[in-house]
Parts: structure tokens; sequence; C-alpha cells
């Protein structure tokens, strides 16, 4: 008789840890809210130390870029009566040049508190 009333028990457990598992997965949003918290709490503690060394870098890029343009006018001719008169008129392209700028800026910041 001892030995079904175990297996019961198991089996009760099993569908308890399910039900756990189910609810922990709904629950991960708020223990990463509480991580976030708790990571705070632990920059605050760092400062106690004897010594503490930060680094931050920055890099900031920037890039501006002017596309060429190209205008062009066709030759025309024109005829008059039986002579034939030709007008051509002279073929004119402009061609804006590409500019462009490419700053970087690179910052290194290191602190040292003893």
């Amino acid at each position: 008789m001892a030995k079904p009333q175990i297996y019961m028990l198991v089996l009760q457990l099993e569908i308890s840890t399910t039900w756990a598992a189910i609810i922990s997965s709904r629950s991960e949003i708020r223990t990463t809210r509480s991580e976030i918290s708790s990571s705070w709490y632990e920059i605050n503690t760092t400062t106690y130390e004897i010594s503490t060394t930060s680094t931050t870098r920055s890099e900031i890029s920037t890039t501006r870029s002017e596309i060429s343009t190209t205008r062009s006018e066709i030759t025309t001719t024109k005829s008059i009566n039986s002579t034939t008169r030709s007008e051509i008129s002279t073929t004119r392209s402009e061609i804006s040049t590409t500019r462009s700028e490419i700053s970087s800026t690179r910052s290194e910041i290191r602190t040292t508190t003893s």
C-alpha cells in the first residue's frame, strides 16, 4: 500500500513543477526589471571599494555627401525654304563635384579613484 501512495506523490510533484515553470516564464519580465534595479545597487556598492577604475569610450562620426547633377542641351537643326540653314547649339554640360565630409571624434576618459 505504501508504494502506490509514493507514486501518486511523485505525479503531483511533476504537475506542480510544470505549473511553476509556466508561472516562472510569465514572470521573466518582472525579473528583468528587478535585475536592472539590482545592477544599480551593485554600481553603488562598488563606490565603497578602495580603488575603482572606469573607462568611457565614445565615437561620433558624421558623413555628408552631395550627389552630382548633369545638365545637357540637345542640338537643334532648323531649315528655311529651299536653302538649309542649320543652327547647332553647343552642348552644355554642368557637372557638380561630389563633396564628402567625414568627421570622426574619439574620446577616452579613464578615471581612477582611491
